[in-house]
């Protein structure tokens, strides 16, 4: 576990914890980029009519949506003030609960599933948290969570950064003291140590059509946490050659008057033993 007294953990915590708060209300841009995953994260889950479940780190609630269009019962769940009362004024009939994910307060084995788009990226423990899904699932049912891949296929986490780097504009941005396996073997056991059995990882691409760099920039900087952290506190000089520099790494997804920026995720999904 985590040391909580850790700068570099609670640094990180503290960053995302603030940084959602600020994010909620433009997470449209980057949600378009997560919804990718969602039909993939419920198969894996195994939800069907029926299903009782939790989103977990639900943000705007789409995932639990799409649950109960597949005939589950779902119940959102995400620790920001901000980002649950968007999932309330979005799905008010929707059951909401604001809660860390690391202590949810439910009894043990509530739910027949639990799914998160995404949420081990934004903790300091995905162990804990990964313990916690285990703890609040039923004996016999699955989580089912994604990961983001390695910047490399995921294009949209990766250009920014590798832009800012380029620039010789680099921002300090703190980081997990407990950072997520980058290679399928190592998220395997994870899922097998926090007690899942049938462990799965599976590579799912897509891609996010927008007209520009700019927009790429802004939506980012808007709707994400870690992205604009690493954007902020750059002189006019600094963020001119980032614009730069992320419009010649766009180049090669331009298709006509768009660009078709890649989206690349793992979902990892694990059954409780029975």
């Amino acid at each position: 576990m985590p040391d909580p007294t850790s700068s570099a953990g609670a640094d990180f915590q503290a960053m995302e914890r603030h940084g959602w708060e600020k994010a909620a209300a433009a997470y449209g841009f980057f949600g378009r980029a997560t919804c990718l995953v969602i039909p993939h994260v419920l198969t894996a889950a195994r939800v069907k009519r029926g299903t009782r479940l939790l989103d977990l780190a639900a943000g705007p609630g789409h995932l639990a949506a799409e649950a109960r269009r597949r005939g589950g019962r779902a119940v959102a769940a995400d620790r920001s003030h901000a980002m649950t009362r968007v999932l309330v004024a979005t799905h008010g009939d929707l059951p909401v609960v604001q809660t860390d994910g690391m202590a949810l307060p439910f009894a043990d084995a509530t739910f027949d599933a639990v799914a998160a788009a995404f949420y081990l990226n934004h903790l300091d423990d995905p162990a804990g948290g990964l313990a916690e899904m285990h703890r609040v699932t039923r004996p016999g049912g699955w989580i089912a969570t994604a990961v983001w891949d390695r910047p490399e296929r995921a294009r949209l986490n990766g250009l920014i950064a590798e832009a800012v780097a380029r620039a010789g504009a680099g921002s300090a941005v703190p980081g997990p003291e407990h950072p997520l396996p980058e290679d399928e073997t190592g998220l395997l056991h994870l899922l097998r140590a926090a007690g899942f059995s049938r462990p799965e990882a599976r590579l799912v691409q897509g891609s996010l059509t927008i007209s520009d760099p700019a927009e790429l920039l802004e939506g980012l900087a808007g709707s994400t946490v870690r992205t604009a952290a690493l954007l902020r506190g750059h002189s006019d000089h600094d963020v001119r050659r980032i614009r730069d520099e992320l419009a010649r790494g766009c180049e090669p997804y331009r298709s006509g008057d768009q660009l078709h920026i890649p989206v690349a995720a793992v979902i990892l999904a694990g059954q409780r033993h029975e």
